[in-house]
């Protein structure tokens, strides 16, 4: 990790995740930031990489994240920097590791420019170690660079970031799958950039590379946009430029290694870090008695350290050599300053907008990522950096296009999908309709699931079986409702009472009901129409001598009902539910009376006022008897006399009597809530008021 904090203080700084509070920024890449924190349980400092705002919606990404997080804090080894902790605190993903003090190889590269084969190898020896270490438990780091290998005070190497770190099958040195592209542009091997599986093979490739730029100062591939760059890497007639033009004192044993590191196929490259190790020992085994010294030298015992922590001193020649360096590229800049402005912020404008570009993951970011190119692209027109930006800008707009057409196509198949399965549902339901109500229903159900799901292939299914099951279920209603017709007749014809006629009725009218729009249903209403004035009609007709004993009885029933609930149910309600329990008497009183509203008050309020004054005088109505019932053919009614047994606790037992008149309407008798004449005259007092 960076001590040396370049980064302005940002919204993270402060922030608590798990039990690490966030210090200062550190550093930065494409995948998100890492801090300076405290951990305040174990009250010492660490380092927390935090992912980026623009994947922490990934869910994907972040649960690989976590899962490979988990896999790097296996590893064990000194000269690796593991994960400790991680976890993800109000939406932002975080991964805590250890905080090194040193500097990494990337910047002290920025100070030395080239570090000595010695240097060079005898870093690379060291994380090869490490690196064999996590390898052997199945982990590739797989972002192998300069910037990831850190130089501590005590001059040991330290490998970090295996945050990005896949596992590989057990006993299998290639991945089990094709993984997400993943790493760093100049250090990526060729399946990285192609998205091909990765293996331990991968990150030689890599460890080549940060050597090849350890040695030379220089990437294999340099120059161009990130893009560029990594598609030389993928591309197989693409050679860096040998390394020993760029470092001629390199003996053909050592460089023959970083070529064949460096080898496109993984078959052509070492096949693991052992390997590796054991070329290095021996192309250096001839030289170590000679001048290049076989291990890299501790800073404090160097006389001229190698990787020592903040500024590196040099010898008093290479002092002055390197000041008279130093003028001549303040002129060089100073000149391209003054003369080729516009290249210099062609350069900054084309970098910005690759940057912008590598987090492009939508394609709305993508086309804003094209839509800065072309900005670059009109504003420096006829120079290198245009072209490179027109040419990236038509590649986005293509990559955008085809991922907007790739969801259109996924965001479809999920519709026609979803579609499919109402559609399988609604023909379930179908399939098990046996009435016509279940068929109407089932035919809704497909019309709306052609209109939700409108353009899909169910659509059309769904809106061919509506109009199927429409079709069969007019013929299929039509069906039942004849059938009911021919059941109702059947019990019409041999209707001989007001009661039958007004049942013949009902029955009618039912199929009027259920079966509305059908020829059915026009004939049954007529003979509903029908039945009922033939069940008005006998209402008039007088009671004949020969049915006068039946009436009698048939009368007596219905007061003994009215007195049971009367008694039973009503006197032994608790106040509160007494009126409620009165509703039970409203089928036994007559209808013509109740259609009025306030005689159907003026009733419950009597009966009220007569059970309540047995019970707030202490009387409670022990029982009662049916003393005599006289039927009245000519005027269809009825009289029944009632004589109620009363019990008071300190009273002692008395009789009250009552005389109930009762109505023959429809076949069935009603209750009269009056004493009425024959003139039909309303009482003065309610009936059995002298009783009380």
């Amino acid at each position: 990790m960076r001590t040396r904090s370049t980064f302005m203080t940002d919204a993270m700084i402060g922030r608590r995740l798990g039990h690490c509070k966030l210090v200062e920024k550190i550093g930065e890449g494409g995948m998100g930031s890492v801090y300076r924190a405290r951990h305040e349980t174990l009250d010492k400092d660490v380092a927390v990489k935090v992912l980026a705002p623009a994947f922490r919606q990934d869910k994907d990404l972040v649960e690989r994240m976590l899962r490979e997080a988990r896999l790097a804090a296996r590893i064990d080894h000194p000269g690796i920097v593991t994960v400790q902790d991680a976890g993800v605190e109000g939406g932002v993903p975080y991964l805590v590791m250890p905080f090194v003090r040193g500097r990494n190889l990337d910047d002290i590269l920025k100070d030395r420019k080239r570090l000595r084969p010695s240097e060079a190898f005898s870093a690379v020896k060291k994380a090869a170690r490490a690196f064999a270490a996590a390898h052997k438990l199945g982990i590739v780091h797989r972002d192998i660079k300069p910037g990831n290998l850190i130089v501590t005070t005590d001059g040991q190497i330290k490998v970090t970031d295996f945050g990005l770190a896949v596992a590989v099958a057990a006993g299998d040195p290639r991945l089990t799958r094709a993984d997400c592209v993943v790493g760093t542009p100049q250090f990526m091997a060729p399946e990285q950039v192609t998205g091909e599986t990765v293996d331990i093979r991968t990150d030689i490739y890599s460890l080549g590379a940060t050597l090849y730029n350890l040695l030379s100062g220089e990437a294999p591939y340099a120059g161009g946009t990130a893009l560029s760059v990594a598609m030389k890497h993928a591309d197989p007639s693409a050679r860096p430029r040998p390394i020993r033009e760029l470092v001629p004192d390199l003996s053909p044993e050592l460089a023959a290694i970083v070529d064949r590191m460096l080898a496109k196929k993984p078959a052509d490259r070492f096949a693991d870090m052992e390997s590796v190790l054991r070329a290095i020992d021996a192309a250096l085994a001839p030289i170590r008695g000679a001048s290049m010294p076989a291990a890299l030298p501790a800073p404090a015992a160097a006389a001229e350290p190698v990787v020592a922590i903040g500024r590196f001193r040099m010898p008093r020649k290479a002092f002055w050599i390197g000041a008279g360096a130093a003028g001549g590229m303040l002129a060089l800049v100073l000149f391209l300053a003054l003369v080729l402005p516009g290249a210099a912020r062609a350069q900054r404008e084309l970098a910005a907008a690759d940057r912008f570009a590598a987090s492009a993951a939508t394609p709305e970011a993508m086309r804003e990522a094209a839509r800065r190119y072309e900005a670059v692209a009109s504003a420096f027109p006829g120079s290198r950096e245009a072209k490179t930006a027109g040419e990236l800008a038509a590649g986005l707009e293509a990559r955008a296009a085809s991922l907007a057409a790739e969801r259109a196509r996924a965001a479809a198949a999920e519709r026609e999908a979803e579609a499919l399965a109402a559609l399988e549902e609604a023909e379930r339901a179908a399939m098990a309709a046996a009435t016509t109500e279940a068929w109407n229903e089932a035919a809704r159900r497909f019309g709306e699931i052609a209109k939700q799901y409108d353009g899909t292939r169910s659509a059309v299914l769904a809106a061919a079986r509506e109009r199927d099951l429409r079709a069969a279920g007019t013929a299929k209603n039509d069906q039942m409702a004849m059938k009911a017709l021919m059941e109702a007749d059947q019990f019409a014809v041999k209707a001989d009472t007001p009661e039958r006629y007004r049942e013949a009725a009902e029955r009618f009218r039912r199929i009027v009901d259920r079966f509305p729009g059908t020829s059915a249903a026009g004939r049954a209403k007529e003979q509903s129409r029908l039945y009922s004035r033939e069940a008005a009609a006998d209402d008039g007709r007088a009671i004949p001598e020969a049915e006068l004993p039946a009436a009698r009885k048939a009368v007596e029933a219905r007061c003994r009902a009215f007195l049971d609930i009367l008694v039973k149910d009503v006197q032994s309600a608790p106040p509160g539910e007494a009126p409620d329990r009165l509703r039970k008497v409203d089928d036994l009183v007559d209808p013509d009376h109740f259609r009025n509203p306030l005689n159907r008050a003026g009733f419950h309020l009597w009966l009220s006022v007569l059970i309540g004054g047995f019970r707030g005088g202490g009387w409670r109505v022990e029982r009662y008897g049916i003393e005599e019932v006289s039927v009245d053919g000519a005027e269809r009614e009825a009289e029944v006399a009632v004589r109620l047994v009363l019990h008071h606790d300190a009273q002692g037992t008395k009789e009250s009597a009552h005389t109930l008149r009762w109505v023959l309407r429809g076949g069935q008798w009603y209750l009269l809530p009056e004493e009425r004449s024959r003139e039909r005259r309303p009482p003065r007092r309610p009936p059995g008021a002298d009783a009380r």
